[in-house]
């Protein structure tokens, strides 16, 4: 969440990292906040409050890229998911 929302605006490895401590120590705890997480990607894709704007209705093409950023995005985060593991395993 950014900081002028009053989060602490991590980097998505920190964030993954500390799901994944989470998630070593009890994991529906891991399972919650991985959750909580989701919430707040998929929130950050709504449009603004107020804007006038039927997020329901949009033409296919920009439903189409919307879903092409949505799988770029869910692709980094998995490699970045990767890294942090594999960091962990050599140091582990």
């Amino acid at each position: 969440m950014p900081v002028e929302l009053g989060g602490f605006e991590a980097e998505p490895a920190d964030v993954l990292a500390i799901l994944q401590t989470l998630a070593e120590a009890d994991g529906s705890t891991g399972w919650c906040a991985a959750t909580g997480v989701a919430s707040n990607v998929a929130g950050g894709l709504l449009p603004e409050a107020g804007d006038g704007k039927d997020p329901f209705d949009q033409d296919r093409a920009a439903e189409q890229a919307d879903e092409q950023q949505a799988h770029e995005c869910h692709d980094r985060d998995r490699r970045v998911a990767e890294r942090v593991l594999e960091d962990d395993g050599a140091q582990g």
